[in-house]
């Protein structure tokens, strides 16, 4: 647990009081963000003429997803605290100012750490909120795991293709799915400039027509590794919320410590702990999959 301690201090440069009740996920204080004061949500126009599709339920729920139908369990409710902080700092219910904190990225230091498994169960999460609409935007465009893990083809219109020509319509682009307020923009085709067009003021126009549209709408981008490309850096300074995976005792300390020094100290981060499993008997161990909290986090 050392690990996520350094980690986190670095993040945060204080230690909260971090003391989770013994059997539930590790949950921070959190940061303030200013006040949201639109409470109406508006119709979105777009979703009544982009491609709608259904997604593969049964499958996602058999590799260990969250899903409508396993909405009473474990994971559920893990879940419902890591959510909870996020969409705090949405609404304004928490104190540091910070822009678009409905732009919420979900990352890594390297490959394998659990980052898109988290981001789809944020995402199925936050959709079952009655106030919420949750875009799941998928960002690791060299691997398109979150697109086809959805049931969509890798080669189909997306995040690359809006970005590469901004003519593109964006109902061209987004789907919907059989989930109440769930969509997906996926990938998009692979494309050998895709640092340029993160970089680009494209992006930069599409990210705050995402921020600003609508009042309910919580945006999640499954981004790739930040050690591994170098297109999530740039992602990361143009988000307010940065959700960054560790897997339990795999992570090494040194991409910890390199990965969390490229996010900046201008937008609130939290850590999730992932594939961490309590061990019978072992009276001092919270939890089992996740920690997650701001500053550092407790293991006694």
């Amino acid at each position: 647990m050392d690990i996520i301690q350094k980690a986190a201090k670095k993040l945060a440069g204080t230690k909260p009081n971090l003391k989770p009740l013994a059997g539930e996920p590790h949950v921070g204080r959190v940061a303030k963000v200013k006040r949201n004061n639109k409470h109406t949500i508006p119709r979105h126009p777009e979703a009544f003429i982009s491609k709608k599709i259904t997604l593969p339920i049964q499958k996602l729920q058999q590799l260990g997803f969250l899903t409508p139908r396993g909405l009473s369990g474990r994971l559920s409710d893990e879940y419902r605290a890591i959510k909870r902080p996020l969409l705090e700092n949405i609404s304004g219910k928490t104190a540091k100012q910070v822009p678009n904190t409905n732009l919420i990225m979900v990352t890594s230091s390297v490959a394998g750490e659990g980052k898109t498994y988290t981001a789809i169960n944020l995402a199925m999460s936050i959709a079952m909120e009655q106030d919420k609409s949750v875009m799941l935007v998928d960002a690791d465009t060299a691997k398109a795991s979150a697109t086809k893990l959805f049931g969509v083809e890798e080669q189909t219109v997306g995040l690359t293709d809006l970005l590469d020509k901004p003519e593109t319509a964006f109902s061209e682009v987004m789907l919907r799915t059989d989930i109440e307020n769930l969509t997906l923009l996926p990938s998009g085709k692979p494309h050998e400039r895709s640092n340029e067009l993160f970089a680009s003021s494209v992006m930069a126009e599409l990210l705050k027509e995402l921020s600003q549209r609508y009042s309910d709408r919580v945006i999640i981008f499954d981004s790739a590794p930040l050690l591994q490309t170098t297109e999530a850096s740039v992602l990361a300074s143009r988000v307010g919320q940065v959700v960054f995976v560790v897997a339990a005792e795999s992570t090494l300390e040194g991409a910890v410590t390199e990965a969390v020094r490229q996010l900046g100290d201008d937008k609130i981060i939290g850590c999730v702990l992932n594939k961490y499993q309590k061990k019978l008997g072992d009276a001092s161990a919270y939890g089992y999959g996740y920690g997650y909290g701001y500053g550092v986090i407790e293991t006694k």
